[in-house]
Formats: structure tokens, C-alpha cells, sequence
């Protein structure tokens, strides 16, 4: 008993497939002289063509179907959707993440260097234009404190007011209207929520 390829000697020599490959759980064989075997553990019988064609017709596939690549593409769609969600979310955290950032502190350390430099902070009417060149009538500017008019990620300008309504610890509001673009729940500021 054999469990892989062999060569069977009788009077002439046997080319033989495993059953693994055939499947059917014997072995078969044709001889040089053409003549056609079926080989099971213990006996050698005689195989007809029909047997023989039987036998060949079950082969290992070679290759995919028409379905399962459709499935693969499907799921390789399915996939670089979700990878593309939820870039779409990190990069909109992402937004209001700079938008706190630049709150907390560019614009916090420009308004404090106009504090000390003329004395108090601007006035609501004065805006944060007043950072950037010196307002009418104000004396001790030393600026400009910021380089540009500061925009938030969504390129709407930032917020001022002074005195403050909503931050309790500061005289004054800094805030962006968020992603939406006017004033609601999801204002970013320098006050708690």
C-alpha cells in the first residue's frame, strides 16, 4: 500500500495518479501498451474507457470563477469605503483640533501682548483687525501681533468680543463658528462647554 505517486512493475510499467488527486479513492493507470488499469489497495483490474474518462474528467481547479472575483472586488470596495469614512473623520477632528489650538494659544498670546502694550484689551469694534494694524487713537501699539488675518480651517474669520459673555475666566470671547459656519452648539472657544 502506497500513499503518494508510484510505478507498479508487472510486465510493463504504470504511470499512476494518487487518489488525492483523482479523488475517487483508488489509482489508475494506462500501461505502454495502451492497456487501461484501475488499481484499488489490494486488486488490478481492467478499466474502460468510460471509467478512464470518468476518472480524468475530475481534475483540482485552476483558477477562479466569475462569482468570487466579483465577491473579492465587492469586498475590496467595501473596505477602502470605510478606510475613506473614517479619514473623513479624522481629518474633520483634525479641523477642530486646530481651531482650539490656535484659540488657546496664537490668539490668546497676540491679545495679551495688546493688553500690555497699550493697557486694556480691543474693543469689540476694533476686532482682531486691531492686531494687526494699530486702531485710531490708540497709543503704546507695538505691533502688528499677528502677520495675517486669522481664518479659521473652514476659512471664516475668527470671532472677537470684549468684554466677554461666555468665558468666565477671561474679558474676552475668541471663538470660530465651526464647521457649520454660524453661531450654534458647535462653536470652538475659549470657554467651557
Amino acid at each position: 500500500m502506497c500513499d503518494g505517486p508510484f510505478s507498479l512493475q508487472l510486465s510493463h510499467r504504470i504511470a499512476v495518479s494518487t487518489d488525492a488527486e483523482l479523488g475517487l479513492g483508488f489509482y489508475a493507470g494506462r500501461a505502454n501498451d495502451g492497456v487501461l488499469f484501475q488499481l484499488s489497495r489490494s486488486n488490478l483490474l481492467p478499466m474502460t474507457t468510460h471509467n478512464l474518462t470518468t476518472v480524468v474528467s475530475v481534475r483540482p481547479r485552476r483558477g477562479f470563477t466569475l462569482i468570487e472575483i466579483l465577491i473579492v472586488i465587492a469586498l475590496i470596495a467595501m473596505l477602502a469605503g470605510a478606510a475613506i469614512v473614517g479619514l473623513n473623520n479624522l481629518f474633520s477632528g483634525g479641523q477642530e483640533s486646530v481651531a482650539q489650538t490656535f484659540i488657546d494659544t496664537t490668539g490668546d498670546t497676540a491679545l495679551l501682548a495688546y493688553r500690555v502694550n497699550v493697557g486694556s484689551y480691543p474693543t469689540t469694534e476694533q476686532g482682531l483687525a486691531a492686531l494687526r494694524s494699530a486702531p485710531e487713537g490708540v497709543k503704546g501699539w507695538k505691533g502688528p501681533y499677528l502677520k495675517k488675518d486669522p481664518v479659521d480651517p473652514w476659512n471664516k474669520p475668527y470671532q472677537y468680543r470684549y468684554p466677554a459673555t461666555h468665558n468666565k475666566d477671561a474679558d474676552y470671547d475668541l471663538w470660530s463658528f465651526g464647521p457649520d459656519g454660524v453661531e450654534s452648539g458647535d462653536d470652538i472657544g475659549n470657554w467651557e462647554k
